[in-house]
């Protein structure tokens, strides 16, 4: 369904210091069209090989529009060319959206569009909570009865950056726990696992008590393997041994016999005869 235009760019420096052009923007709204190539909605910028979620498609991107608005940078009023779009939601974003989850936009597009300088083209549109550029709008789905179903209301966010270039001004800090981003990142996957139809019952005393029983078995079994192990190292350890001596007996007795082709010389007899060896 076609939703009401939010506003996903703007042009200038973006929040990590990179450029939009301005007619980067008005090039994107003059060649979108979806008949040419349809822009799709995905999560964080990564478009899934799979239908499964979270990284499938959220949505189409249906309509682009360029316009001229003034916004507020640091306490000053600054005229810039923004990039607004009309988009096809599907259920799952608007269930993310609901949950207060990826309530931005970050667009994705060429340039050089059809081999020629100079072109943009939107390639894709991802949803996030933590934009490049400034001014994008929050995404809201209206719930109430007396609005269409999932339109799309936009909530402009006021675009206030301090001037932090100054000598005196100190980097801000914060103060994250390491499990913060993995709670997070589990309260959001887990709104795609499904759910059981009924609420697991409660555990009675007598099936604690078989928990218990069970977990001291285990434990036994663990200790008594354990044992085994030992036993079992010991055991070859002695094996080891005794076969390393036999290999060392052997060896000896094969070093001390004689070649095989081996002729001995006779026994010297005393006579004058005999032969002497020559050293």
């Amino acid at each position: 369904m076609a939703l009401k235009k939010l506003r996903v760019a703007t042009s200038g420096k973006t929040i990590d210091g990179r450029e939009i052009p301005a007619a980067a923007l008005v090039s994107i709204a003059k060649n979108y069209d979806p008949a040419t190539y349809n822009a799709r909605i995905n999560l964080e910028h990564i478009a899934g090989y799979t239908a499964e979620a979270p990284f499938n498609a959220y949505g189409d991107v249906l309509a682009c529009e360029v316009r001229e608005e003034t916004l507020n940078f640091g306490g000053k009023a600054e005229k810039r060319t923004t990039l607004h779009v009309e988009i096809d939601a599907n259920d799952q974003l608007v269930e993310v959206n609901k949950k207060g989850q990826k309530l931005y936009s970050s667009i994705e597009f060429y340039n050089n569009f059809n081999g020629k300088e100079g072109e943009f083209y939107l390639a894709g549109l991802a949803i996030t909570d933590t934009p490049a550029s400034f001014g994008t709008e929050r995404m809201k789905f209206s719930t109430t009865p007396v609005e269409v179903a999932n339109k799309l209301t936009s909530e402009p966010t006021e675009v206030a950056i301090e001037d932090v270039t100054s000598a005196d001004a100190a980097p801000a800090t914060i103060d994250v726990p390491q499990t913060g981003f993995f709670s997070a990142m589990t309260d959001f996957f887990t709104q795609f696992t499904p759910k059981p139809a009924t609420p697991a019952p409660e555990k009675s005393d007598a099936s604690n008590m078989d928990m218990v029983a069970l977990a001291s078995a285990f434990q036994s079994g663990v200790t008594e393997m354990q044992a085994q192990l030992s036993k079992w190292q010991e055991s070859n350890a002695a094996q080891i041994a005794a076969l390393s001596a036999e290999v060392k007996a052997a060896q000896a007795k094969f070093d001390a016999a004689p070649a095989t082709n081996h002729t001995p010389r006779p026994l010297s007899t005393g006579a004058d005869t005999q032969i002497k060896a020559r050293c």
